[in-house]
Parts: structure tokens; C-alpha cells; sequence
């Protein structure tokens, strides 16, 4: 395991937000149930990914939660996005944003849900 120290003052004059993605990107801070449905979704997930739409009801959860989801999991870099390159005119719906765990992720994803599982619990747990 390595252990990374964030000092305060290397975020000085960036503000709250740079220290939280800072602090993010060594940290899952709380696996929740819903993050975990989806993570265990996307780990299953074929190699194309998953459409937001299709991982909402597969992995009841709402849009207001899936999607800010999805872009913190992106942030942290666990996660990419794509969209589709159809028309929508042919296809008679608008594109669709597929979601695929990154190498690092499926790692990462796989780790912190066996941590859960372990622990029994949503707690605190090491990236």
C-alpha cells in the first residue's frame, strides 16, 4: 500500500476544490451502495461500456445521482466516456455517452468493492 501526505500548503492560493480533487484522486472517501451497483455494472460491462441510460436502470439509481457519479469516477480517472457516432435522424433517438471502467479503474473498482465487501460496511477506505 502507499501512502501519499497532502500538505494544505501545497494548495495554497488554489482554493477548497483544488485540494478536494487533489485529495480525491488517493482517496475513496465513502463506497456507497449506489457506487457500488454501478461499479459492479460497469466492471461487467462489454468492452464498448454502458449508456448512462441503461446503467441508471440497471443500477436503480436516478440520474441526479448517477451522473455527477459518473464524472467524479471520471475525474478520478477510473472512469471514460465517448459518445456514439450515429445520426440521430437515422437511429431516431440522440446519441448515446457510453461509460467503461479505465485499466486503472476496473483495478481500483475491483479493490475498493472488495474492501467493501470485507469490511461489511461503506466507510472509509484507502485508494
Amino acid at each position: 500500500m502507499v501512502t501519499i501526505s497532502i500538505k494544505a500548503k501545497d494548495c495554497l492560493g488554489t482554493g477548497p476544490k483544488n485540494f478536494e480533487q487533489i485529495h480525491s484522486r488517493h482517496m475513496v472517501q465513502r463506497l456507497t451502495k449506489p457506487t457500488a451497483r454501478v461499479l459492479n455494472l460497469l466492471l461487467k460491462a462489454p468492452s464498448e461500456g454502458v449508456y448512462g441510460l441503461e446503467l441508471s436502470d440497471q443500477g436503480q439509481v436516478g440520474p441526479g445521482t448517477l451522473y455527477p457519479m459518473l464524472t467524479r469516477l471520471e475525474r478520478l480517472g477510473w472512469v471514460d466516456s465517448a459518445w456514439e457516432d450515429v445520426d440521430a435522424t437515422v437511429v431516431g433517438r440522440p446519441a448515446r455517452r457510453y461509460y467503461q471502467l479505465t485499466g486503472a479503474g476496473r483495478i481500483e473498482a475491483a479493490a475498493a468493492l472488495e474492501r467493501r465487501d470485507a469490511t461489511g460496511r461503506e466507510g472509509l477506505a484507502e485508494a
